[in-house]
């Protein structure tokens, strides 16, 4: 049997005689790891905690300040649309008449989506009126009546609070269309004819847009017409014809209102591809 050093002999000694102690000392680590990695994870978990309610307390603060609907209505209140008088133009083709009546809406972010009745033959129709746009609604070849009454029955509105960019992104037309007026007789022709040239200046196409051209004596209004062209593209330019037939009363000036619904995507303005 082999014989044990001194120094083999006292690390049995110092092992025997220290035992518990090293003992103790690993348990306390132990404890020590285990409570830290608990506090670690409680101090942590109350972290993300406090952390999720300042984020909460913040967005339910910017959403009420951004979006205080009772008090942007209470600020930007709907005025009702301004309805002018029936007009009631002479129309060729015997006892006829194209009826005329200018409505205006002087919101500056609501459109209204109007339902009409021409008390002639109960004729109904419906129109969209964009903000600060003034729009001429039209009944042509009606037959002749003594009392001819108008009425909008029905206004639904929708807020457009951003309205003006959307305007400025959708309106592809210049504020005023210059038009050329051919009196019947030049040339020989037997109508009456105005002539323009519209151009879509925006990035979106036009579905079958439709041109009120109406003709006025001063502030007398003398001859009106509507025509709708086929779908006009983004950038495009083209000429329009619209006539009368016959001779007309001279006008001094001629007015060209596009009537576009830009605030419809997908039937009346759909972006270009």
């Amino acid at each position: 049997m082999d014989q044990l050093s001194d120094r083999q002999l006292g690390i049995a000694y110092w092992w025997l005689t220290h035992q518990e102690q090293l003992r103790r000392v690993v348990v306390g680590v132990l404890i020590a790891l285990n409570v830290g990695m608990w506090g670690a994870t409680l101090f942590f978990g109350v972290r993300i905690l406090l952390k999720e309610s300042a984020t909460q307390t913040a967005v339910e603060t910017l959403s009420q300040s951004l979006v205080d609907v009772p008090g942007y209505i209470a600020r930007h209140p709907i005025f009702p649309l301004t309805v002018g008088p029936v007009l009631a133009i002479p129309s060729f083709g015997g006892n006829r008449e194209d009826l005329v009546v200018e409505i205006t809406n002087q919101n500056t972010d609501a459109v209204a989506v109007v339902r009409y009745r021409f008390h002639v033959g109960g004729l109904e129709g419906s129109a969209v009126i964009l903000p600060q746009e003034t729009k001429l609604i039209t009944e042509f070849q009606s037959s002749v009546q003594e009392t001819i009454a108008f009425t909008v029955f029905h206004t639904a509105w929708r807020r457009l609070p951003n309205y003006q960019m959307l305007r400025e992104d959708r309106w592809g037309f210049s504020d005023q269309i210059d038009a050329t007026y051919t009196p019947a007789g030049t040339n020989g022709s037997l109508v009456s004819r105005v002539h323009f040239v519209v151009h879509n200046s925006s990035a979106y196409t036009y579905a079958h847009p439709s041109f009120v051209v109406s003709l006025w004596q001063g502030a007398t209004l003398v001859a009106v017409n509507r025509q709708t062209i086929d779908a006009l593209a983004s950038g495009e330019a083209r000429g329009v014809d619209v006539s009368w037939p016959g001779s007309l009363p001279q006008p001094t000036s001629v007015r060209v209102d596009p009537d576009v619904d830009i605030t419809d995507p997908v039937h009346s303005c759909k972006e270009s591809t």
